[in-house]
Parts: C-alpha cells; sequence; structure tokens
C-alpha cells in the first residue's frame, strides 16, 4: 500500500544521499512511540506554557461568567492580538534545550526509542530494524540517524506544529527532501 509509505533523500556525513522509505506506523505501535515521546516533551514543555496560561487565564476570566463569550473574546483584535502575543512569547528554544537535556538522560532509553521509531523504515532499500543493516547506515552517521527519525515523527505528524505538511529539518533547514515525483507527507485522512 503505497500511500503508508514517505519517500525522502537524505544526506549522510559525507553528502553521500540515501533513499528512505518511511512506513506509517499502525496506529497502536505509532500511538506508543508518540507517548514516549510526549513523555519526553512533557515536563520541559509544561514550564514554558506555564507562564504562558496564567496570562491566556485573565484574558479568558470573563468567559465563565458568559461575559464576554470564548467566541466575542476571539473576534475581539485586541484580545486576539494578546493571545497571540503570548503564545509567540513561549521560549520554544528553551523547550527544545530542556528535550535535549532529556534525550541525554541515562534514565531515557533514547537509542531504544531511535531504533523502535526506525524499526520499518528502509534506507537505500535496506530495512533499518535489521541490526547490520542499522549499523552499517549509521556507524559514525549520527545526524543522518536523527535526520531519519524526525523525518518518522513528521511523516507520522506526532508533533503536527513542527512537522507533517511543510515541517522543517531538526536544524530548520531543507536537510532532507522528498524525492521526485513522490509526496513529502502522507496524504490528508478522509476520516
Amino acid at each position: 500500500m503505497t500511500d503508508r509509505i514517505i519517500n525522502v533523500t537524505i544526506d549522510d556525513a559525507e553528502g553521500r544521499p540515501h533513499q528512505y522509505a518511511i512506513v506509517l506506523m499502525e496506529p497502536e505501535h505509532g500511538m506508543a512511540v508518540m507517548m514516549r515521546l510526549y513523555a519526553m516533551a512533557a515536563g520541559p514543555l509544561g514550564e514554558a506554557l506555564r507562564g504562558a496560561m496564567s496570562e491566556v487565564d485573565s484574558l479568558l476570566s470573563g468567559v465563565l461568567d458568559g461575559s464576554p463569550t470564548v467566541t466575542e473574546l476571539l473576534d475581539d483584535p485586541k484580545a486576539a492580538s494578546s493571545l497571540v502575543g503570548v503564545l509567540q512569547a513561549i521560549d520554544l528554544g528553551a523547550v527544545g534545550k530542556d528535550v535535549q537535556m532529556m534525550l541525554v538522560d541515562p534514565q531515557v532509553d533514547t537509542a531504544g526509542l531511535v531504533r523502535t521509531m526506525l524499526a520499518e523504515v528502509r534506507r537505500d532499500n535496506q530495512r533499518l530494524g535489521d541490526s547490520v543493516a542499522f549499523n552499517e547506515a549509521f556507524r559514525g552517521n549520527y545526524f543522518e540517524m536523527m535526520k531519519a527519525a524526525w523525518e518518522v515523527v513528521k511523516a507520522n505528524r506526532f508533533f503536527p506544529a513542527f512537522g507533517g505538511s511543510g515541517g522543517t529539518a531538526m536544524d530548520g533547514s531543507s536537510s532532507s527532501r522528498p524525492t521526485s515525483g513522490e509526496p513529502s507527507t502522507p496524504p490528508p485522512s478522509t476520516a
């Protein structure tokens, strides 16, 4: 079933391109991976949102008594602008640094998570769930491995705001690209 496969090209540490076929995860498997990723990000993201939420609470305080309604509040350009300002003020860079620290925490099995995420992915037609193929692909080539993991995150839409349709690479550049003639993201759901 080709609509479950996303084809991208990712360059290795020496600049050689490799063809990746990212197979979308089955729901049970994908949900388990997504929850592990969310658990890793929850603490840092919660800290970043905590300050913003007090400002959002003050903006929405009148809604509880029905005056103004949420719709009226969001229709008010001044209130909407304030809300957007609060959300834009969240320091996602700091969140990223906190998540980065979580990734190197010895209590977190990051290597196991990445192996799980890449198990059904094919690199140059070799299934990365095979230990030999995985080790040959990524020995001394860790950034390509992380780019591939990020492509899995984007393809499966684990963090829709940071990937999926129109998403960017971890470093903000276009570090991977769709293979000619293939979609970079899965087609929209018809559900």
